[in-house]
């Protein structure tokens, strides 16, 4: 469905915690789904979060990394955090130490990025050089894809 994905998103939002409407669980996650399958990337972290601790829904994370992947593909900083500790912690998807690490490289170059680097010293501890490597080149390649498709020159 296209449409104003702002507004679905916040109709969803509306649901999930019944301001101004009955809150309802289907309503909350099709107004959600409709804005983030249109790249609203605090649609899909709010799915994300919704699958991921089971708010209103059975928990599943598989479904929960998904989300947080369409949303941290599109350039969103919290899901971007979100997707490296699923990586992390093999929540939802294969624990990939790797992919882990890039992502929260991507994640910390943003200039407003607020987190820890623990997480991050402590995947690059287990890691080999080589692999560490590899996983800033595939950062550094995100960010340079991203800042293409942006039309502009966002890659740090």
């Amino acid at each position: 469905m296209q449409g104003n994905a702002a507004a679905q998103r916040n109709l969803g939002l509306m649901y999930k915690v019944g301001q101004g409407v009955p809150q309802g669980t289907t309503q909350m996650i099709s107004w959600l789904t409709n804005a983030a399958m249109q790249n609203d990337t605090v649609a899909a972290y709010s799915l994300g979060e919704i699958y991921q601790f089971g708010e209103h829904v059975p928990k599943d994370l598989s479904t929960a990394a998904h989300w947080y992947s369409v949303a941290a593909s599109h350039g969103g900083v919290r899901g971007q955090e979100a997707l490296a500790g699923m990586y992390a912690r093999g929540d939802g998807l294969p624990k990939d130490e790797a992919k882990a690490l890039q992502w929260f490289l991507i994640f910390f170059a943003h200039p407003n990025a607020m987190g820890s680097w623990i997480d991050v010293h402590h995947l690059e501890a287990r890691m080999t050089p080589d692999q560490q490597s590899q996983a800033e080149q595939a950062a550094r390649d995100w960010w340079k894809n991203y800042a293409s498709l942006a039309g502009s020159t966002l890659a740090p």
